[in-house]
């Protein structure tokens, strides 16, 4: 028996550096239990059913800038695969499926008004009016807003989808027309999603990753459509005329 876990960063790097590892390593051996927070469940549930959760150990997440490595939390394991940093960086062994089936819950446009201040990185949310005037613009068709309750804000004269199971949100991305994001891990799902999205932030942000290589080819292992804009505060004309592409 292999365990693969705990992961505690950031939701992108669970996506894109962390399911899809422990999914090919499941190919290989077969039988593992994944240890993650019940949420993410979802992510792992095509190939295992075993799964140990934060919460049944009574583990508290005290920062999401962190890996925590499994030999901790089952030091009598035989075999344990935890998320290591250099693990995560690496792009290589990765196994990924697209989540979401089709249904007749569908949006035209799903937002994500990030509104965290996780690792200092409050400058990144963007301002709320700018979120009214797409609302605004596209009057008439069905608009959603999504995300966590605790890291999104609900925009006005839009629907509630903050917080719904992972699944339920799977399946809406893979039936919805496009995304509207600034970079996070919901942007990420969506592509995991095939769901197109728009998507800005800085190119180069904090002198670390190429974003708009991210998004478009490093982690976009399905080639799902994304618009990049480089700025983390792109006007709301600019935006508006990126939705206006994908779905005019």
């Amino acid at each position: 028996m292999i365990y693969a876990g705990y992961f505690a960063g950031e939701f992108g790097w669970l996506l894109m550096r962390w399911q899809a590892k422990v999914r090919f390593l499941s190919e290989l051996n077969g039988d593992i239990i994944v240890g993650c927070e019940k949420q993410y469940n979802f992510l792992f549930e095509d190939f295992t059913s075993k799964f140990m959760a934060f919460e049944d150990l009574n583990i508290e997440i005290k920062s999401r800038n962190m890996w925590l490595c499994n030999q901790q939390i089952y030091p009598m394991a035989e075999k344990c695969f935890s998320p290591d940093r250099q693990k995560c960086i690496d792009n290589n062994n990765q196994s990924f499926i697209k989540y979401g089936v089709k249904s007749e819950r569908k949006y035209d446009i799903l937002l994500h008004d990030r509104s965290t201040k996780n690792f200092n990185t409050e400058y990144r949310n963007w301002n709320c009016d700018k979120w009214l005037d797409i609302v605004s613009h596209f009057k008439g068709l069905k608009v959603a807003s999504v995300g966590s309750k605790s890291g999104a804000n609900y925009i006005k004269d839009t629907e509630d989808l903050r917080s719904i199971e992972l699944k339920s949100l799977a399946n809406i991305m893979a039936s919805s027309r496009v995304l509207v994001s600034p970079s996070s891990g919901t942007a990420h799902f969506a592509s995991l999603c095939g769901l197109p999205h728009i998507v800005w932030s800085d190119r180069i942000d904090r002198g670390l990753y190429d974003n708009k290589q991210r998004y478009e080819t490093d982690w976009n292992p399905f080639n799902t459509k994304c618009n990049f804009i480089d700025s983390w505060h792109p006007d709301s004309k600019t935006v508006i005329k990126e939705i206006e592409k994908c779905i005019l």
